[in-house]
């Protein structure tokens, strides 16, 4: 008995002693972040969040430009661009277009994703947004959780793009709040055949084939957020305003758009020789001189 009295208090001491410790851990946890929240507290700019624009280019995928979100921690020494695009498997004009390839976020460190468009000689520029301390730290916890749930989106070239997607992780952070834009683009509401006919000025091909994939749609005006383009979500954000329940409001971005490159001439646009209307005028006359030749060589035939 007495032994068996000897094991109870210590299997007793074993519990107590662990529930002081798990106590003493959380205790020490909830201490962190209570620091934590502090020092976001005492520095507004703790986390700096930036949207990131890149000119277009002659290739008909990156015809529209690109846009990514750039999220800064100085004191950490964290500089990261968190990117909306294509997995690499899936990068075919053909699924593009579709809308049959998968999209995800990732993350690039800036300096690279910075090297990549230096070596095309694309246009870089950034502009800062003006989140709340919490909100740009739920942004990147967003951000870092969609990464790791990699490509699991429908990639679709009008509604889930790499600019779509900046917004859609923007809106999902504000906290009861919403993005009321100002001085939009009159193209913004315009039928889906006006809008694609605006933004393919330099693709004609490719604008062809967006007006086939959305011909149900043509005459549809759709959601505004998924018909920016990267430079038109630049303009209209810095026009926008961040508004909460009770009407308050403040500007969207903070500071002046600041151009890290220029675009260099080759890397431009152009505007192609080629378009779906010549091949159509040739396919045309070629028709007809074959019908001319038909009719010529059965008139002379019959003498």
């Amino acid at each position: 008995m007495r032994d068996k009295w000897w094991i109870t208090v210590l299997m007793l001491l074993a519990v107590l002693s662990a529930s002081a410790a798990g106590q003493q851990d959380q205790l020490q946890e909830d201490s962190l972040k209570a620091d934590s929240i502090n020092r976001v507290a005492a520095h507004p700019d703790f986390v700096k969040v930036w949207l990131m624009t890149v000119t277009p280019s002659n290739e008909s995928i990156s015809a529209f430009g690109h846009a990514a979100l750039r999220l800064q921690c100085p004191s950490e020494q964290l500089d990261y661009c968190f990117t909306f695009s294509m997995a690499s498997d899936n990068i075919t004009l053909l699924k593009y277009v579709r809308g049959a390839a998968k999209g995800g976020f990732e993350s690039v460190p800036t300096e690279m994703f910075l090297q990549r468009y230096r070596e095309e000689g694309r246009g870089v520029s950034q502009v800062q947004l003006n989140l709340l301390p919490h909100e740009e730290q739920e942004l990147w916890r967003l951000l870092d959780h969609e990464v790791e749930q990699g490509a699991r989106w429908d990639y679709n070239v009008i509604t889930t793009n790499c600019t779509s997607m900046c917004i859609w992780a923007v809106e999902q952070c504000l906290d009861k709040e919403h993005i009321e834009y100002h001085q939009l683009d009159p193209i913004m509401n315009a039928p889906y055949s006006e809008f694609v006919h605006s933004i393919c000025a330099y693709e004609p091909w490719l604008e062809l084939m967006l007006y086939i994939r959305f011909f149900k749609e043509r005459n549809e005006v759709g959601d505004i957020n998924n018909k920016f383009s990267p430079s038109m979500l630049m303009s209209s954000w810095q026009k926008a305003t961040l508004v909460d329940e009770a009407g308050n409001s403040r500007q969207m971005t903070t500071g002046r758009v600041l151009t890290l490159y220029k675009a260099l001439p080759q890397s431009m646009p152009r505007e192609t020789t080629i378009t779906p209307m010549k091949v159509l005028a040739g396919l045309l006359l070629i028709a007809a001189l074959f019908i001319i030749f038909i009719i010529i060589r059965k008139r002379i035939k019959q003498k």
